[in-house]
């Protein structure tokens, strides 16, 4: 019978050349024989997040979602076995993998955890200092804006949240400047990487809803923002004789859109409706046969476009 570290080190043999489950089962057996080793769950929950990505890229989602399961769990294990004897670098390397893994854990539970771990990382000065994990935490801070603005309709960031994202910002670049790649990833909707391989890098988005913010964009090296492009393809149809539907495309670099609307004999002028994220609005109310213009415009952080050119409805 092998000893935990031989049944260990052939899981980890199995892991490099790309054999998961054989991994898995390997170091399934190790855990068994040495439950408390955080050490030896930190790398089964790396063999799991191999397996888990590999099933991703395979379309086996139900998998892949038991094999996030399993690897959470092992961190978990992990965390609990540490102690004042654990090495320094094994500890960190287990908060880093924490923080990271929540993040993929749906709102708000998984944003809420990454921080919890994260915040009680940093907080001891006494632990290896780690950019990854204050990365992992500006996430988690932009993770809960995100989901703040989507509950309750504001359209800024939380001040405190925003606050929260530069100092951590500020502390992941000031250990390593590499971390800036990773950052821009997160904060840039049209990266030139997310544009190549959106298999690969579609998902970084944690920090989007901060991509107009020109003091974060300065501090992870983008360029100041600018104001989006007029949004194109407007058109407008009737649902039903009281009601339209206006569309339009994305347009580049747009946080909202403000659509405008002036029916006939009722509107001096062109009145703004309530901003919106999405690229299509209804307008119902209306009287029949109303003669309704319609326009649109898009806006972020750095200011609004210029409104499409109008288009003119009769309904019938």
């Amino acid at each position: 019978m092998r000893t935990w570290r031989e049944q260990a080190a052939w899981a980890k043999a199995k892991a490099a050349l790309g054999d998961y489950a054989d991994a898995i089962r390997g170091y399934d057996q190790a855990v068994q024989l040495y439950p408390e080793s955080s050490r030896l769950r930190l790398d089964f929950a790396v063999a799991l997040f191999l397996a888990a990505n590999a099933a991703e890229k395979a379309g086996a989602s139900e998998e892949e979602h038991g094999l996030r399961q399993r690897q959470q769990k092992q961190l978990r294990e992990a965390y609990n076995r540490l102690n004042e004897l654990s090495p320094a670098e094994v500890r960190k390397n287990i908060y880093k993998s924490l923080t990271h893994t929540y993040l993929y854990v749906p709102a708000p539970d998984g944003f809420t955890k990454a921080a919890k771990y994260g915040l009680e990382y940093v907080g001891n000065p006494r632990w290896l200092p780690s950019g990854g994990i204050w990365v992992n935490l500006a996430c988690a801070y932009g993770q809960n804006a995100a989901w703040l603005m989507k509950t309750s309709g504001d359209l800024a960031p939380p001040a405190d949240l925003r606050q929260g994202v530069i100092g951590a910002i500020k502390e992941a670049l000031r250990q390593d400047d590499s971390w800036k790649l990773r950052l821009q990833l997160s904060l840039q909707r049209d990266h030139p990487l997310k544009l190549k391989d959106p298999q690969k890098y579609g998902e970084e988005d944690d920090l989007e809803v901060f991509e107009s913010d020109s003091e974060i964009r300065t501090l992870i090296g983008l360029p100041t923002p600018k104001a989006p492009e007029t949004p194109a393809g407007l058109k407008v149809e009737q649902i039903s004789p009281t009601s339209l539907k206006a569309s339009w495309a994305k347009s580049t670099r747009a946080i909202t859109y403000r659509p405008f609307k002036k029916i006939v004999g009722l509107d001096k002028d062109f009145v703004a409706l309530a901003p919106i994220e999405a690229t299509e609005v209804l307008i119902d109310g209306l009287s029949p046969k109303a003669v309704v213009h319609f326009q649109v415009s898009a806006s972020n952080a750095a200011g609004e476009s210029t409104r499409t050119a109008e288009i003119q409805t009769i309904l019938s």
